[in-house]
């Protein structure tokens, strides 16, 4: 009895065995009743091997077709690599997967970027007749203190250049506007001293914003008082024992510089200017001020000094005096780029001597 493997094997033989995938069922089945004859004997396993002769007709068919359909849409090996090497060098150069910045609304109040930033500088003279120094009775601790008495500060002019010392330059804000944002690199330092020295405050004028702390300290060697009245954050008023110092957090800016008193000591004065941003400065004793992160842009600043408050009036460059309200003139300053005021003369009058 001819098995399976023998009728493959006579398929071979006589040379009628063609590739599985050009196999037709009548093609098989006239082979087999070829063999058949030649052999009399029934096949044991003919009715048993008939699904899988189909299966494997089938298969092989689907095989070839799939084999077709693959040949006629792969795109050619070459074409294949530079697509690769495409997808290779978007997820290279792609970065990581971020959102991007939100776009500043027209309403919000730090509608700057914060990189967009720019600086402001001048310096501020006195014109007329430079006041003499005044000296102030001692009448406490003369003997540490000074025998003589200390200058009165009030007024504080260079006379080698007419440098106009302690003149505050802020930005002015209303009272629902926001100040912009500095930018990411501006670093300040984490805290900013105030101290006596030789029965004086030093300096006697001090910004400090809220994101710092205000050190009181007293480098004397004899206890002073230091009271700070504030108008938006509770007064303080600590006595302070000789080389010991106290610190505190502000939470709210000020509108207003707000003066420093010594119980002990009446003749000593000074101001602490508070901020919730660091658009503000004081000149120095050359009159020279530096505003070196000031937000771009059409702004408004005012000019305060203790001697005569908002300073009303100025001579900008040799140009005739301009009165400014309140203290307050507008600027453009470039992005990126310097505003130089020049030179502003305040004149004497301004200040009551």
């Amino acid at each position: 009895m001819l098995d399976e493997q023998d009728i493959e094997d006579r398929l071979v033989a006589i040379g009628e065995h063609q590739p599985a995938d050009e196999l037709s069922q009548s093609a098989v089945a006239a082979a087999r009743r070829r063999l058949l004859d030649a052999d009399p004997t029934p096949v044991a396993s003919e009715r048993s091997s008939l699904p899988w002769i189909i299966g494997a007709v089938l298969t092989a068919g689907l095989a070839a077709l799939l084999m077709w359909v693959g040949t006629r849409f792969t795109p050619p090996r070459e074409s294949r690599i530079a697509d690769k090497q495409d997808d290779i060098h978007s997820i290279a150069t792609a970065g990581p997967d971020e959102p991007g910045p939100k776009e500043p609304r027209e309403d919000d109040p730090g509608r700057f970027l914060a990189s967009v930033h720019g600086s402001l500088h001048g310096r501020f003279v006195f014109t007329g007749k430079v006041p003499e120094m005044v000296f102030e009775p001692v009448t406490e601790d003369a003997k540490f203190c000074a025998p003589a008495g200390v200058k009165d500060e009030t007024l504080v002019v260079n006379r080698a250049n007419r440098g106009l010392a302690n003149v505050v330059v802020m930005l002015f804000l209303e009272p629902d506007e926001k100040a912009p944002s500095p930018p990411e690199s501006f670093v300040c330092d984490t805290s900013v001293e105030m101290t006596n020295q030789l029965c004086r405050f030093e300096p006697r004028v001090c910004v400090v914003n809220t994101q710092q702390r205000l050190v009181l300290a007293n480098g004397d060697k004899i206890g002073h008082n230091m009271r700070v009245d504030f108008f938006e954050n509770p007064p303080v008023n600590p006595t302070i024992a000789g080389f010991d110092k106290q610190e505190y957090v502000i939470g709210a800016g000020e509108r207003l510089p707000a003066r420093v008193s010594c119980g002990l000591h009446p003749w000593m004065n000074g101001w602490v200017v508070v901020k919730d941003h660091p658009y503000v400065a004081v000149t120095d004793n050359n009159g020279y001020f530096e505003i070196p992160v000031a937000p771009s842009g059409r702004w408004t600043y005012q000019v305060w000094h203790e001697a005569c408050g908002y300073v009303r009036e100025v001579a900008q460059n040799e140009s005739e005096p301009t009165k400014w309200n309140r203290g307050r003139f507008e600027v453009e300053i470039p992005a990126g780029g310097a505003l130089d005021l020049g030179k502003l003369a305040v004149a004497s009058s301004l200040f009551d001597l």
